[in-house]
């Protein structure tokens, strides 16, 4: 699990301490970095309601309030999840998998927020409150739909946004279904995109139209993260411009 973490509004963490504390009663901030979104779900903890571990060592007690913030990639501010400290590991054990850190239970203010948030890591939703500017494009695209019974499509990216995308596709798949797209930056180069199905919008009484399909994307290599910016730079730009120089 490629996930990092780092506490603010408070002491930096340290390097030991006392397991006999009482708790401070202070909210406090965790943030945490996750590589992809099904990471989260290697930080869940198997506890009711439901938990989380934090990696590494902080200056809090178990009873203390803790709000982690979720972060992903394309998304700075994170998710937020209320949490409560349910216990501490101070030292790693010889097992490469046990580590330092904190075991935190979620509380009941959040359990919607986290319940998203394994629907997200799961593929069957979108991030909790993210709001996104799209922007309208017309460009080309090879689809492959399914991981055992893959479907391939050709189609259209109709809109595009910093991390994600609507296709016009003649195949109507299901919310969760992973998709793998093939296009062309601006500049003319091949860009390979993953993601997964987060919406459908069918046309009403014409089963053979194409689907409008939205879809969280993912980005397997820098290269295709540098080729999706350039792609929702030019889309940006062509708003922008047909807004200020519109002809009567």
């Amino acid at each position: 699990m490629a996930l990092m973490a780092g506490t603010t509004g408070g002491r930096n963490p340290a390097s030991h301490g006392g397991g006999g504390s009482a708790p401070s009663g202070r909210e406090r901030r965790v943030d945490v970095q996750f590589g992809t979104p099904s990471e989260f779900k290697t930080a869940m903890l198997a506890v009711e309601p439901g938990g989380l571990f934090v990696p590494g060592r902080y200056d809090l007690q178990v009873g203390d309030p803790v709000t982690v913030h979720c972060i992903f990639p394309g998304i700075p501010d994170g998710v937020p999840v209320r949490t409560r400290v349910l216990w501490r590991r101070l030292s790693a054990g010889r097992d490469a998998n046990v580590r330092a850190g904190l075991g935190l239970v979620v509380r009941s203010s959040s359990m919607t927020t986290y319940r998203k948030l394994i629907e997200y890591a799961e593929g069957k939703a979108t991030l909790p409150g993210r709001k996104e500017e799209r922007f309208p494009t017309h460009i080309p695209v090879q689809c492959e739909i399914g991981e055992k019974d893959v479907v391939k499509a050709t189609g259209e990216i109709a809109d595009v946004s910093v991390q994600g995308a609507a296709l016009r596709i003649p195949h109507r798949p299901a919310v969760g279904d992973r998709l793998k797209l093939r296009l062309t930056d601006p500049k003319g180069r091949d860009c390979a995109l993953e993601g997964f199905v987060t919406w459908i919008r069918g046309t009403p009484g014409n089963p053979v139209a194409p689907s409008l399909v939205g879809v969280e994307l993912q980005f397997p290599r820098r290269a295709d993260l540098e080729s999706w910016e350039r792609i929702v730079a030019r889309a940006r730009a062509d708003v922008r411009l047909s807004t200020e120089f519109r002809t009567d």
